[in-house]
């Protein structure tokens, strides 16, 4: 018995909003058919609404009712609130992996502050000294700023080279995911070049103002 049917195609949509990550490989074509060729047992009603999907329930209800009074009505809300349950497991990891992300950012900082406020400690007689022969303030700002920031820029260069590596194991294990993002990668850097500056400002200030007069006197 041949089943084939004749249809006609009526339009092409864009990707559909659902976003899934799939593997090995692109996604899978659809092709959306009349209920009577393809008949379902649960039907999906997607609406755009500048209001909240509670706004929209008793309409909603009211017109499924008129149209079909015996089609039940399971669920109602919007696309995140069914994203946020279908997908629970990989947002959850998304934003563990961004508290990471910003505890690291953290111990960076606190780590290169501790590291230049030990090293103008240490270096205080010869900045004292560097000042009673001439130097300025803002040579004095800018040598430590310089000598800072480099320790910052090694790291830059080791984490940037991590994410790169990362970002390309993640590609060939996903479809659709870029290798290289370069708005994320940007704003990654800038902040943590950001957060760097920040902390390296405090002990350079701090070491501008040494008064060389005191210091050697003490020493």
């Amino acid at each position: 018995m041949n089943s084939a049917i004749d249809v006609r195609i009526i339009g092409v949509i864009e990707s559909a909003l659902e976003p899934r990550v799939e593997q090995n490989g692109p996604p899978a074509a659809k092709i959306y058919l009349p209920s009577p060729i393809e008949p379902e047992t649960a039907l999906a009603l997607y609406l755009r609404s500048r209001g909240s999907a509670t706004e929209l329930a008793q309409p909603v209800r009211e017109l499924v009712n008129r149209i079909a009074p015996r089609v039940p009505i399971v669920e109602i809300g919007s696309l995140d609130e069914f994203n946020e349950r279908l997908y629970a497991t990989q947002l959850w990891m998304a934003r563990a992996a961004a508290v990471l992300g910003v505890i690291g950012l953290l111990l960076a900082t606190g780590g290169l502050y501790g590291v230049s406020s030990y090293v103008v400690a240490m270096r205080s007689r010869e900045i004292a000294i560097r000042m009673a022969i001439g130097a300025q303030p803002r040579e004095i700002l800018k040598m430590i700023l310089r000598q800072s920031m480099g320790m910052a820029a090694v790291g830059l260069l080791v984490g940037g080279g991590a994410a790169l590596a990362v970002s390309q194991l993640i590609q060939s294990e996903y479809h659709g995911i870029q290798k290289i993002d370069p708005g994320a990668f940007g704003g990654a850097a800038a902040l943590f070049i950001a957060a760097m500056l920040a902390a390296s400002a405090i002990p350079a200030v701090r070491a501008a103002r040494v008064d060389p007069v005191a210091n050697l006197k003490d020493g």
